[in-house]
């Protein structure tokens, strides 16, 4: 009888699990937006982007594992997409998510009568 022992490694490129993300979001011009951003993994690393680009307004900070970005005084101009770039930092394994960001004005009705 011969016997073959062969070893196998897969790498699917899912990428860190999830456990929070960007979502789509509105809000009122003048307020506050935030994003929270969180991976299933003990060693996280985060970086934001806006519209594919590193972020320019705002602030990032990271409470445990959870990274968020807060954007205060939203202007029109702040509307658009922000991508959390989670990576775990003892696989290397990384993966993107991103949430949409609405920013409105207040409607303003004005009776004349």
């Amino acid at each position: 009888m011969q016997c073959k022992v062969v070893t196998c490694a897969t790498f699917s490129g899912a990428g860190p699990t999830f456990l929070q993300e960007p979502t789509v979001k509105s809000a009122i011009r003048g307020t506050t937006a935030t994003f929270n951003c969180q991976i299933d993994v003990s060693q996280p690393s985060y970086h934001w982007q806006k519209d594919g680009s590193n972020i320019s307004k705002g602030s990032i900070s990271l409470s445990g594992s959870v990274s968020s970005l807060q954007i205060d005084n939203l202007e029109f101009s702040d509307s658009g997409n922000y991508s959390c770039i989670a990576t775990d930092r003892q696989s290397s394994q990384s993966g993107e998510r991103t949430g949409t960001l609405v920013v409105k004005g207040i409607t303003c009705y004005v009776n004349l009568f």
